[in-house]
């Protein structure tokens, strides 16, 4: 998992310490989402707020 985050962090365009914490916290973001989705947690429960959405629309299908 730590050499995935690295490598996707080597691929952003941050150019200084702040930029590449954001993203960062957008990766771990995603992978909260998906193990939530994954283990059923949307079936039952729903967040309200642009989070999520914001994260999951904005990756192509």
């Amino acid at each position: 998992m730590i050499d995935l985050l690295r490598k996707r962090l080597q691929r952003n365009s941050a150019t200084n310490a702040v930029q590449e914490e954001q993203a960062l916290k957008e990766m771990l973001q995603e992978i909260a989402l998906y193990a939530l989705w994954h283990g059923g947690f949307f079936e039952v429960a729903a967040f309200r707020g642009g989070t999520s959405l914001r994260i999951l629309r904005a990756r192509p299908a």
